[in-house]
């Protein structure tokens, strides 16, 4: 009883925690201004975790429900989709960015994904209090427009005939006498950052495909609707016309919370590049570029 009371309490200071940040203004885009600065990352995954359990599940949803059902209609992953988040992120891997941030940003991304990726048979052995993440950030990922910038910036041109800059290391001395070397790297697009754009850009969709290509995730989201269905049927103490609306209504949350990430856009917007990807094959960018 103690325990579960500590819970409750500590829930809830995560849940008037969770608040206190939604009501700040733009408050996604400007944690995303700091994203090379390893606590507001640890912050916004903290955030995304707070949505492992599926409504009505677990006491952390029931404390964020009584805390915030005036002013947070939506669930977590709803407002962070609303803010933008991937597509903000995805905005970070562009050529105009520097590698550090395309690091920090594809590991990021790529956490995103495996938070939502069950193991295998985790729906045949686990309850739903073990339940992963939303995955609709990976649905998201997958994408048309996500994909598509994605290839916008593998296939993205920075020979010597584009505007990019090399970067040259330069020495100097310092007052002291120490020489110290220094670099034009705020030069963006520069070839470093253009190639590094590419390397991550490619890091995140063979990530999403890999996490996603396998059949057992179908049997689990079935075997996870129905848990989820029967646990809310057995909390209706009446079988009444609002018993069935509220069936319904927790059906539509698990299906806006899971569903099958489609590779279909992947697997066209790829294909439709294949020359392209094979001539960079032949004469590759960044070799073409230190060459001239």
């Amino acid at each position: 009883m103690i325990l579960r009371l500590c819970l409750v309490v500590n829930t809830e200071l995560h849940a008037q925690m969770f608040v206190f940040i939604q009501s700040q203004p733009s408050v996604v885009e400007r944690l995303l201004r700091h994203v090379e600065t390893p606590p507001f990352v640890d912050l916004l995954v903290r955030i995304i975790q707070l949505d492992e359990h599926p409504g009505g599940a677990g006491v952390l949803e029931v404390c964020i429900h009584l805390l915030v059902r005036k002013t947070l209609p939506n669930k977590i992953a709803q407002w962070l989709s609303s803010e933008n988040l991937m597509a903000r992120l995805i905005e970070l891997l562009s050529p105009s960015h520097t590698g550090d941030i395309h690091v920090v940003v594809a590991d990021l991304i790529k956490g995103i994904i495996s938070m939502a990726t069950p193991s295998p048979g985790a729906g045949l052995t686990e309850g739903l209090q073990n339940g992963p993440a939303s995955n609709r950030f990976a649905r998201e990922l997958a994408h048309r427009n996500s994909v598509s910038k994605l290839v916008t910036y593998i296939v993205n041109d920075f020979g010597p005939t584009h505007n990019v800059v090399v970067v040259e290391d330069t020495q100097s001395t310092d007052d002291d006498g120490t020489e110290s070397t220094t670099s034009s790297n705020d030069q963006l697009p520069s070839l470093q950052s253009a190639t590094s754009s590419v390397v991550h850009s490619i890091s995140i969709i063979i990530e999403l495909i890999r996490k996603n290509n396998s059949d057992y995730f179908e049997p689990y989201l079935f075997h996870t609707l129905r848990n989820r269905l029967i646990q809310v049927q057995q909390q209706l103490h009446t079988h009444t016309e609002d018993g069935r609306e509220t069936l319904e209504r927790a059906m539509k949350e698990m299906v806006d919370r899971m569903g099958v990430v489609h590779l279909g856009s992947v697997l066209e917007v790829m294909c439709g590049q294949l020359e392209t990807f094979q001539r960079y094959l032949r004469a590759p960018r960044s070799l073409v570029s230190v060459l001239h």
